[in-house]
């Protein structure tokens, strides 16, 4: 707190370390480091609750200290003009000159004194500055060549703490945006989220959760490529054998996806119409089809790419922690189908003695297709049995 705020004890004034100039007692101090310099927290909470209760000058109302006093600690010292026809200072030479047009000094004797004989150069301190600014000189203590040189050491005092107060606001203000980046705005208002947001429910779904790991978590091969040449990671084996899993699980959606685009023609359609609708009690004028161009088909596969990779990391890393980590929840019968994707992926070429207890639709079909064979087979047995029954 000393380096921000100091007390001057022989005038009992407070003065700003950061921008060296009084500050005046009572709510205005608070009102100073906060507008001033965006202090808060406990920092400003501690000086205000110290200083506040001081009882110190106004540096308003204060008399200015004798000219040719020591400099007072902490206050910037400038550079200034002081006329030599009375005590009038100032820190620009243009209001000098204008001092000596517009004061009534002898005409006379300003017609004899050389111009740069009206005023002399002054080193100058002030308690506050603008329009409340009233000087008094102060004497040269230092081994400077002139007053300028401790002027601009004074000034650059001065911008080496803001440039300090400065760059820690920044990286404190970077440090809250990484964190409002990774986990989101959690308050739903009318001026934090649009109507889509709020209609997908994502604040309340995701939470807290980290959405920066969640994003990872739905990269797809290609994506992932990308951003890892830029790191400059290298491969191991275990990201090298999911890299191939997650290929192979790919190549079958694709097969999938061509499966059903050639059958779409023996669909209603009606039914292609209900299919491509965002409705539930209207159909869509166009009937739901494949696109017209590759790059549209690519699009679209590759959302069904990013949702398989989805599920097939909360797979490997656990239903619970799935749902911790990503909020992602499945079914018992999506969990255990899910084990039978994993398990046709990671076996080789043996045939896998797993069995979730469930059935795709593929598998169904060719569940059914067997009971029917096979009753068609004990059909043919009884007839034939009846047939050689009758022939005895």
């Amino acid at each position: 707190m000393e380096d921000i705020v100091q007390l001057n004890q022989d005038y009992h004034i407070l003065i700003c370390r950061l921008c060296q100039a009084a500050v005046r007692p009572g709510s205005s101090i608070e009102l100073h480091f906060r507008r001033q310099h965006q202090l808060k927290g406990q920092v400003l909470k501690d000086i205000k609750n110290y200083y506040g209760t001081l009882e110190l000058a106004d540096p308003k109302l204060t008399a200015t200290p004798e000219d040719n006093s020591q400099a007072i600690q902490y206050l910037t010292i400038s550079k200034g003009y002081s006329c030599n026809a009375c005590r009038s200072l100032t820190t620009a030479k243009d209001n000098a000159v204008r001092h000596w047009r517009e004061a009534g000094h002898s005409i006379a004797v300003a017609a004899a004194v050389a111009e740069e004989a009206r005023w002399t150069e002054v080193r100058l301190q002030t308690w506050i500055g603008g329009k409340h600014a009233c000087y008094w000189i102060v004497r040269d203590d230092s081994d400077s060549n002139g007053p300028s040189d401790t002027a601009d050491t004074a000034d650059n005092t001065s911008q080496s703490a803001m440039d300090e107060l400065i760059a820690a606001s920044q990286a404190r203000l970077e440090q809250e945006d990484a964190v409002r980046l990774r986990k989101g705005d959690l308050k739903e208002d009318i001026d934090r989220d649009s109507p889509w947001v709020k209609r997908l429910g994502w604040v309340r779904h995701f939470g807290s959760r980290d959405l920066i790991n969640i994003h990872d978590a739905a990269q797809w091969l290609r994506a992932r490529e990308v951003t890892g040449r830029s790191a400059g990671r290298q491969e191991d084996e275990e990201a090298a054998r999911e890299r191939l899993l997650l290929r192979r699980l790919g190549e079958s959606f694709d097969r999938e996806v061509e499966r059903c685009c050639w059958r779409l023609d023996s669909v209603p359609t009606e039914t292609l119409q209900w299919l491509n609708s965002i409705s539930s009690v209207t159909p869509s004028g166009v009937p739901f089809g494949r696109k017209g161009k590759e790059e549209s088909m690519s699009q679209y596969k590759s959302v069904g790419h990013r949702y398989l990779s989805f599920c097939w990391k909360a797979y490997r890393i656990g239903r619970k922690e799935a749902f911790e980590r990503w909020a992602i929840r499945f079914t018992d019968e999506q969990w255990s189908l899910l084990g039978d994707v994993a398990e046709e992926l990671e076996r080789d070429r043996a045939p896998s003695s797993h069995d979730s207890g469930f059935f795709s639709g593929r598998e169904r079909q060719a569940k059914d297709k067997e009971e029917e064979e096979d009753e068609e087979d004990e059909d043919g047995d009884e007839d034939e049995d009846k047939y050689q029954d009758d022939g005895e």
